[in-house]
């Protein structure tokens, strides 16, 4: 093939390649901090605007995604990267635009993959991320700040925590542990259950001065949650909470252009289905920090 021919092809390939699969893991600072109802209120919310979205859940039980969307199976990944499920019989489906993954046994594996379970988990991840426009993964850190195979692939994580001393000094400790292990993802901070924009603010620049001090890394601080009431289950699909989600309108800038242009709105990033949810005000409460506040 001649230069002129093989340059024309190469073009071709990058005007049709599809342009790789956002994937945003969230992950509390420390257990308790709030992280999986915050991944779980993103995802439906960009579900709830017509972006489709595959929600990976790592933890087990009553404390993960699928439990709090009461979304739960038979089957997940593991088994399906071992031969023992297909993937249609994993994912379940939590509403429109919403898919739920089960993969807490696989990001107990830490110590690599063999050979053939390698090529199995390459062919599920393709499928997790051909299921939706993006990937959202309700993440567990492990010791040492080290992610799972499913949550290495994210691009950005979110660090989430709480206003106390005791969570805001685990959220830094596990900072410096992501750092030291995956010292090229991006991070970025929720402060969740603030009394108000000025409190979080307080949290956010000083969890920002640590970082760039101690570690010389640059944290973006998106959002901050204020104290909402306590979780509940509803029907498959139905959002487990009561009242409003604040906006998380500011973590749509982890988007594209296409699908952050696509997810915005004339209100905050609520779910409409929640009951007696009502649209946030977003505000500002630090130039790194994006406020909300609920109105009355």
């Amino acid at each position: 093939m001649s230069e002129t021919g093989r340059d024309q092809a190469d073009g071709l390939r990058r005007m049709f390649r599809r342009p790789p699969t956002p994937v945003i893991a969230f992950a509390g600072g420390r257990s308790g901090s709030g992280a999986t109802r915050v991944a779980c209120a993103f995802a439906q919310g960009l579900a709830a605007r017509g972006v489709s979205v595959s929600l990976v859940d790592e933890h087990r039980g009553e404390a993960g995604a699928a439990a709090l969307l009461n979304a739960q199976g038979r089957f997940d990944l593991w088994q399906v990267i071992n031969g023992d499920a297909l993937m249609m019989q994993a994912v379940i489906r939590a509403g429109a635009g919403l898919r739920v993954v089960p993969a807490a046994r696989l990001a107990q594996q830490r110590d690599g993959l063999r050979a053939e379970q390698q090529v199995q988990f390459d062919q599920c991840w393709g499928a997790v991320c051909d299921g939706g426009e993006v990937v959202v993964i309700d993440a567990l850190v492990g010791t040492g700040g080290r992610l799972s195979p499913l949550a290495a692939k994210a691009g950005s994580l979110v660090v989430v925590t709480a206003v106390d001393s005791a969570a805001v000094m685990g959220a830094y400790l596990a900072l410096k542990q992501i750092v030291l292990s995956h010292p090229r993802l991006a991070l970025s901070l929720v402060i969740n259950r603030a009394r108000d924009a000025g409190q979080a603010a307080a949290v956010a620049d000083n969890m920002r001065a640590l970082m760039l001090d101690q570690l010389g890394r640059q944290l973006q601080c998106y959002s901050w949650l204020p104290r909402i009431p306590a979780w509940r289950r509803g029907g498959a699909g139905q959002a487990a909470m009561q009242g409003p989600v604040a906006d998380l309108e500011a973590l749509l800038a982890l988007l594209p252009d296409d699908l952050r242009y696509r997810s915005r709105g004339d209100e905050g990033l609520t779910n409409p289905n929640l009951p007696g949810g009502r649209p946030a005000n977003p505000g500002r409460c630090s130039p790194c920090c994006a406020a909300t506040v609920t109105r009355e």
